[in-house]
């Protein structure tokens, strides 16, 4: 059995032009990596986790195994887990995919000089 849970990140400069044109890209902090979204964690065996983008907001999607509450309790799987989005306006995607991986966070962070 599956379960769900939803959340919102706060993310004032998402809008219509970007979503339609643009780059958004969302990281998750986990263990001690950080993930691109959409990450499946079967790996681990806990599920996925996805965004979806809305003016003004990202929706983040985690759908886990039913079996994955026991593990929460466990303290196996963190409850601290961290998101950072980027977010290129569709004029300058172009130029920006020459110069950066934005598939790589650590690759965006010097590229776009993001302090932790």
């Amino acid at each position: 059995m599956e379960r769900s849970t939803t959340s919102e990140i706060f993310a004032p400069t998402l809008n219509q032009d970007i979503i339609d044109g643009g780059v958004m890209q969302v990281y998750l902090s986990l263990f001690d990596g950080i993930f691109i979204l959409a990450f499946s964690e079967s790996a681990i065996q806990y599920g996925t986790t996805s965004f979806v983008p809305r003016p003004g907001e990202f929706l983040i999607t985690r759908i886990t195994e039913a079996d994955t509450a026991l593990k929460e309790a466990e303290g196996i799987y963190p409850d601290n887990q961290q998101f950072r989005y980027v977010l290129i306006p569709g004029g300058k995607s172009l130029a920006v995919k020459n110069h950066v991986d934005v598939e790589n966070a650590e690759e965006v962070k010097r590229f776009f000089m993001v302090r932790d």
